[in-house]
C-alpha cells in the first residue's frame, strides 16, 4: 500500500499538478491550503491543533513568491509570515504527529547567490543577494527550519531546490510569459543581455516525476530539481518566435558591456541517480515550451 501524502499549499501551480500526478500513480493525497479540501492557513498555528489527519509524508509547497521592495516592511513581513513562521508552525505540527516519516520541502535555487558558479551543485555556500533578497532569505530560513526538524526528530527531510518552474496553468508573469505574449501578437521584442543571461526552465510534469522519485527513495539533504539544460534569453526568444512562425527580425538584443554573465548551469547528478538508465530524466525543454505556448494561444483566442 502506498503512502498517504499531505500536500501543504495544494492549490498553487505546483501543488495542483503534484496532487493530480500523485493521485494518478496511486497515492492517497490530502490537499491542504487556505482554499483546499482541508482548509489550513499555515501562518495560524492554532489551526494545526484541529487537524485530524495522519499522513506518512508531508510535501510543503506553501510559499509566498517574490515581488515588491525589500524596504517595504508590510511586504517583507508577509513573506516571512508564510515562508518562515508558517514553516515553523508546520514543522512543530510534524514534530508532534507520530505518523509522519518523511518531509519534502520545496525550496528554490534562489537561496544561492547569483551569478552562480558553473556548474551549480548542492555544495555551494548560500548567501543570497538579489532584487528579491527578502524572498531568498525567507526561503533559506525555511530550509533551516526543516533541517532543525530532521536533527531533533526521526523524521527524514529533503530540501528540494527548484529551478524556473513553468508549464500550462502557471501564473502568467516573468520572462517566458512576456516573450510568448509578444510573439503571439507578432510584436517587436527588445532583449537586454540575451547572450549573457540564461535560465534553467523546469516543466511542471518533470518536477512531479522528480518529486515522486524523492518520495520513493526517501532522499535526504539538499537536492537540485532542474532540467539541466541552460537556455539563454535570446535562444528562448528565437525558439518561441520560430515555433509561432513569427519573423525573428522583430527580436533585437543589446548586450551591455558593463554586465557580467549571469548563467544557470545546474548540476542534476543527484536527482538523476534516482532514475534508471531506460527512464527519460530530461523532458525536452522545447516540448514543454511548445505545449505552454499552445495553452496560452487557446486562452487568448477563446
Amino acid at each position: 500500500m502506498k503512502d498517504t501524502i499531505a500536500i501543504i499549499g495544494a492549490t498553487g501551480f505546483l501543488g495542483q499538478g503534484l496532487k493530480k500526478y500523485l493521485n494518478q500513480v496511486g497515492y492517497e493525497v490530502l490537499s491542504l491550503s487556505r482554499k483546499g479540501e482541508i482548509q489550513l492557513d499555515i501562518t495560524n498555528k492554532e489551526l494545526f491543533s484541529k487537524l485530524e489527519i495522519k499522513p506518512t509524508i508531508v510535501i510543503n509547497c506553501a510559499s509566498m513568491l517574490p515581488g515588491g521592495d525589500f524596504w517595504d516592511e508590510k511586504h517583507l513581513r508577509t513573506i516571512f509570515e508564510t515562508n518562515f513562521w508558517g514553516s515553523y508552525n508546520l514543522a512543530n505540527w510534524i514534530k508532534d504527529t507520530p505518523s509522519i516519516e518523511y518531509v519534502l520541502n520545496l525550496s528554490t535555487l534562489a537561496v544561492v547567490n547569483k551569478p552562480w558558479p558553473i556548474s551549480l551543485d548542492e555544495s555551494v555556500s548560500t548567501y543570497p543577494y538579489s532584487s528579491h533578497q527578502g524572498y531568498c532569505i525567507s526561503k533559506l530560513n525555511q530550509e533551516l527550519v526543516f533541517n532543525t526538524l530532521s536533527l531533533s526528530t526521526n523524521v527524514k527531510v529533503c530540501n528540494a531546490r527548484l529551478s524556473a518552474l513553468f508549464g500550462e496553468e502557471m501564473e502568467w508573469n516573468g520572462v517566458m510569459s512576456y516573450f510568448i505574449d509578444k510573439a503571439i501578437h507578432k510584436e517587436p521584442l527588445d532583449i537586454t543581455n540575451g547572450d549573457l543571461v540564461s535560465a534553467d526552465f523546469l516543466h511542471r510534469t518533470l518536477a512531479c516525476k522528480m518529486i515522486e522519485k524523492l518520495i520513493i527513495n526517501r532522499a535526504e539533504g539538499i537536492i537540485n530539481l532542474a532540467s539541466g539544460k541552460e537556455v539563454f534569453l535570446k535562444e528562448l526568444a528565437f525558439d518561441i518566435y520560430t515555433y509561432l512562425d513569427v519573423d525573428k527580425s522583430l527580436i533585437t538584443n543589446n548586450n551591455l558591456s558593463n554586465i557580467k554573465e549571469n548563467r544557470s548551469v545546474i548540476n542534476i547528478e543527484k536527482i538523476k541517480k534516482y532514475f534508471s538508465e531506460d527512464e527519460d530524466v530530461i523532458l525536452d525543454y522545447k516540448q514543454g515550451l511548445f505545449s505552454t505556448i499552445e495553452y496560452r494561444k487557446k486562452m487568448i483566442l477563446d
